[in-house]
């Protein structure tokens, strides 16, 4: 017969029953938000073997968001207005991202944004208390929401603080987790100056941002989230609007003859799906330079590793 602590009995009897009695206790903790108001926090980003800002801004009545990185000369960003999430790649070119999970993804980050389950009616999401559980030595109480679109959600709320340690939620092809801590006070609330994101790809995947200056200001329209509209910078097409591109169709594949910083011409496949990628081979006879190394997936269960190389005359492209 085992015999629980007197010390697990107590934590056991002191554990909430109503997810609403965390919920408050987050919110007491946190202190004063405004209701409405454009948010800017600006990181120190380390990720993928780079370092450099990354700059998130949101709505606090919607969530809406828009956030960028920029690292080494390479700049990536996304958001969502409410309706239409977007990503910007490291081409530059900006695209809608309504496939697969990605607009449940969206919403989940702008109903955190939003602080959404402080509401009476929890932003529509249904709540469920899990088991208390432990991280870093300390007792956290484990809450599951799942949103009106069908996106779940686990949350873990330090059980002495009320603050949030983690989240968890699975994006696209992977299950992360982010952990929030270093709380300190801006302003009238309480805000998490390390957050610390897990893709369960291994340390190489690992993303740590460090919040290093916070601004609150008067809402905005939520056009400020909305994808820019505009001509592609960075490539233009000679000789007009449009281009015919040879191209040799074997086993189903397309394959396509290239230039790259200039040498070549190189065989490529045309992928829709996939990366610019360029074999360590190519990126030394052109002339490239890589920085940095994360990891790919994708093509079957292994993984990859991958650096990013960088030229004077052309974007930047993965190679591994």
């Amino acid at each position: 017969m085992i015999v629980p602590s007197l010390a697990a009995l107590a934590a056991a009897a002191s554990s909430p029953s109503d997810p609403a009695v965390i919920l408050a206790a987050n919110r007491a903790a946190v202190g004063t938000l405004p209701a409405k108001g454009a948010v800017e926090l600006r990181y120190r980003n380390t990720s993928s073997g780079l370092t450099g800002e990354q700059l998130v801004r949101y709505d606090l009545a919607t969530g809406a968001y828009a956030q960028s990185l920029d690292a080494a000369g390479i700049r990536n960003s996304d958001g969502f207005d409410g309706r239409t999430p977007w990503q910007q790649d490291v081409s530059l070119a900006y695209t809608p991202q309504l496939g697969g999970d990605r607009p449940r993804t969206a919403a989940s980050a702008a109903y955190r944004n939003a602080n959404a389950w402080w509401r009476a009616d929890r932003g529509g999401a249904r709540l469920a208390l899990l088991d208390r559980d432990t991280i870093g030595g300390r007792a956290q109480d484990r809450l599951q929401l799942t949103l009106r679109d069908g996106q779940a959600i686990d949350a873990w709320f330090d059980a002495e603080s009320h603050l949030l340690t983690r989240i968890a939620e699975q994006r696209q092809f992977f299950h992360d987790t982010e952990d929030y801590s270093d709380y300190r006070r801006e302003g009238g609330a309480m805000l998490a100056h390390k957050v610390v994101t897990d893709p369960g790809l291994g340390a190489a995947a690992i993303s740590t941002s460090l919040l290093e200056k916070v601004t609150i200001a008067p809402a905005k329209p939520l056009s400020v989230y909305a994808m820019p509209r505009g001509p592609l910078a960075g490539a233009t097409i000679l000789g007009g609007n449009s281009a015919t591109v040879p191209f040799r169709l074997l086993n189903n594949h397309v394959y396509i003859d290239a230039k790259v910083n200039g040498k070549g011409p190189y065989t490529f496949i045309v992928d829709t799906g996939g990366h610019t990628l360029l074999s360590p081979k190519l990126v030394r006879e052109a002339g490239l330079k890589t920085v940095g190394q994360s990891v790919s997936s994708g093509a079957g269960e292994g993984q990859a590793r991958s650096a990013s190389s960088i030229s004077t005359r052309s974007r930047s492209a993965p190679c591994g």
